[in-house]
């Protein structure tokens, strides 16, 4: 295994502990980080399906803290989108066009 994929997967198995020790507790905002952060990890190692569930969690935690008037920090809410987009590309863009136009509207 190349060193990469063993920084990787030791990054992968921090946050799958994190997400499931904030699951069940009410730090939304810390949950939101720590979904971000395992899709990004996700998509690095090429588990796709897996890292837009975790993107799609985290936009709904966003949707959710709005919806309840707390801010949400534009870079996460940038970050989430361009990087589900991303991953849903087709090779036309169509897939990615609403995400990346959700994540304009931050700039």
């Amino acid at each position: 295994m190349r060193s990469s994929d063993a920084h990787l997967e030791k990054a992968l198995d921090e946050y799958n502990a994190k997400v499931s020790e904030l699951e069940d507790g009410n730090d939304m905002p810390a949950l939101l980080d720590a979904y971000i952060n395992r899709g990004c990890v996700l998509s690095m190692l090429d588990s796709t399906v897996s890292a837009i569930s975790d993107f799609d969690s985290a936009i709904d935690i966003i949707d959710e803290l709005e919806e309840n008037g707390t801010e949400v920090d534009p870079g996460c809410i940038f970050k989430v989108y361009t990087s589900r987009g991303e991953l849903m590309s087709d090779g036309t863009g169509h897939d990615m066009s609403q995400d990346y136009r959700k994540a304009a509207e931050v700039l």
